[in-house]
C-alpha cells in the first residue's frame, strides 16, 4: 500500500502496485486496469488517492490521473493527452487554480 486516502462518504481508499482498493466499511472494492473495459482504471500502479472538498474522487498512476465517478462506480481518465500517459506521484487542489 503506497497511499490511503477518505473520501467524503467515510470510505477508505487504498492505492496499491496492483490496483485501487475501496473499503466501505463492510466489503472491499478492487479496481484494476482491464483494457477490454472503457471505463477501467488506467493502470494497476496506483500512486496516490485524494479526496477533494468538492467530493472528487481522484487517483493517480504510472499511466496519469484518473477520476472517480461515485454514481456509476468506474474510473474515467483526464482528458489531456500529455497528462494521460504521465506518471502521477500527487494531487493537489487549489481552489483558485484546480487539480495540480
Amino acid at each position: 500500500i503506497s497511499f490511503i486516502n477518505q473520501d467524503h462518504k467515510g470510505q477508505m481508499w487504498f492505492a496499491t502496485k496492483n490496483g485501487v482498493i475501496r473499503y466501505n466499511g463492510k466489503h472491499y472494492f478492487i479496481y484494476k486496469f482491464d483494457s477490454k473495459k472503457k471505463n477501467s482504471i488506467g493502470d494497476n500502479f496506483v500512486n496516490v488517492v485524494c479526496s477533494l472538498t468538492n467530493g472528487d474522487l481522484w487517483v493517480g498512476t504510472n499511466k496519469g490521473a484518473n477520476k472517480y465517478n461515485f454514481e456509476q462506480d468506474y474510473f474515467h481518465g483526464v482528458p489531456l493527452k500529455e497528462m494521460l500517459s504521465a506518471a502521477i506521484q500527487s494531487i493537489c487542489f487549489i481552489p483558485e487554480k484546480g487539480l495540480w
